[in-house]
């Protein structure tokens, strides 16, 4: 017979660091309370740091504005800031270098992250280096 202060066999985990109060009930909420957090924050550095940025932003950007984009790479900083490299804006349906609307070497957008999930307008500033614009 087990007394009060002792522990069934059980989870090491559970025995050092959660104590033997605990059920499986509650174990298993601490776990879930513990990864998820955890998952999504990798999730959106995963996003953030690689070409799925791209993947997601430039298509929206695309319906937005009624022109194709080309970007070189797409990077979300942790301040916030989306930066476009080699970004190439052209109008759709017109082949050739007359269908070039805009080249710019770098945009950097001041983007307010919590405004955009809400839908709301949420481009603080934009900075243009080295732009090309062609009118014809």
């Amino acid at each position: 017979m087990t007394g009060p202060r002792e522990c069934r066999p059980c989870h090491p985990l559970r025995r050092r660091l959660v104590g033997y109060r605990l059920g499986r009930r509650s174990i298993f909420w601490l776990r879930i309370g513990l990864v998820v957090p955890l998952v999504l924050v990798l999730g959106l550095v995963v996003i953030a740091k690689t070409g799925l940025a791209g993947a997601v932003l430039i298509p929206k950007l695309e319906q937005e504005l009624g022109v194709d984009i080309e970007a070189r790479s797409v990077s979300i900083t942790r301040s916030g800031r989306l930066i476009l490299d080699g970004v190439r804006v052209r109008a759709p349906g017109v082949v050739g270098p007359g269908g070039e609307l805009l080249r710019v070497q770098r945009i950097v957008a001041d983007v307010d992250w919590s405004s955009a999930m809400r839908g709301a307008s949420a481009v603080r500033s934009v900075t243009l280096v080295s732009p090309n614009v062609r009118l014809s």
